[in-house]
């Protein structure tokens, strides 16, 4: 598993790094590469990692998981990451913060709306595109 780490010095625009990540392909797609774009207060597991690079890769699919939503634990208290409670967070039925999918479905659907500035709607456009 490679996993790459990009750092943007522009005004951010989520859907604007998104993009540029995944169309310069640090990887250069000599394997099989699945993106993964999450919101920063998704939970995850490797289980889930694996089940994002299955989803992901398939023909014709992009993967967009429900996730468990993180609270802040200085406030609820749940120092504890697995922890899935309603204490603890909510599941995002209606977020598209978290995306699996290749380079190539991701640019068959035309990739994120560079007009879309700061966070939001960018997954949700690309959701229904």
């Amino acid at each position: 598993n490679l996993f790459s780490w990009r750092y943007f010095e522009s005004p951010f625009s989520r859907a604007k790094f998104l993009d540029q990540a995944i169309i310069e392909d640090p990887l250069k797609s000599k394997f099989n590469v699945v993106y993964f774009f999450s919101d920063i207060d998704f939970s995850f597991n490797a289980q889930f990692m694996q089940r994002c690079r299955y989803l992901g890769s398939a023909k014709n699919f992009v993967y967009m998981p429900v996730l468990h939503s993180k609270y802040n634990p200085n406030f609820t208290g749940c120092h504890n990451y697995e922890d899935m409670s309603e204490k603890c967070g909510t599941w995002r039925y209606s977020g598209y913060g978290a995306v699996c999918t290749t380079k190539n479905m991701y640019l068959r659907a035309g990739g994120f709306n560079k007009d879309f500035n700061d966070w939001g709607k960018e997954d949700v456009d690309l959701y229904h595109r």
